[in-house]
């Protein structure tokens, strides 16, 4: 939606009302990570008032193109294994990686990874994915947290086109 500011009947600038260009998405249950590969978050959509996010592919998609502020926020389960392994995990624009937060394994503790990156998608054929990756010797989950999500979940939201 475009808004047209007037002033003394002067046209000066033509600017998106981007209050609605967001999407967050939360896990609904915990989701297993197997040992030594990325693998695709499951996301599902928490709020996503364009229908941007896509519960089959796992894909962020905005039809309006600019500067995405994306955050991701992921809570492995208690590590068994020792620091000599790593859990990461990263947003990806169109499969690459823009956006890696990796730390190695603690023994008997959960962990927390976060991070925030601004990319650029162009409204029509750039989408975003989240992976996890467990280097540990056994499967462990992603936690979900709370029903709220507040375990593991993304946000992205249009700053500017």
């Amino acid at each position: 939606m475009a808004n047209i500011s007037q002033i003394n009947g002067n046209t000066i600038a033509a600017t998106t009302v981007i209050g609605s260009y967001f999407a967050q998405g939360k896990l609904s249950a915990n989701q297993l990570i197997t040992t030594g590969s990325d693998v695709v978050i499951q996301f599902v959509d928490d709020y996503d008032p364009q229908s941007w996010w896509n519960t089959s592919t796992y894909r962020f998609t905005p039809t309006v193109a600019g500067y995405y502020n994306v955050s991701l926020g992921v809570w492995f389960e208690n590590m068994a294994a020792s620091s000599s392994v790593q859990v990461n995990t990263q947003a990806r624009k169109n499969g690459n990686s823009f956006m890696i937060i990796q730390q190695p394994c603690n023994v008997g503790t959960g962990i927390g990874l976060t991070g925030t990156k601004i990319a650029y998608l162009n409204g029509s054929t750039d989408y975003l994915d989240f992976t996890a990756y467990n280097g540990a010797f056994v499967s462990k989950n992603i936690q979900q947290g709370t029903a709220a999500g507040s375990g593991t979940w993304f946000a992205a939201s249009l700053l500017t086109q």
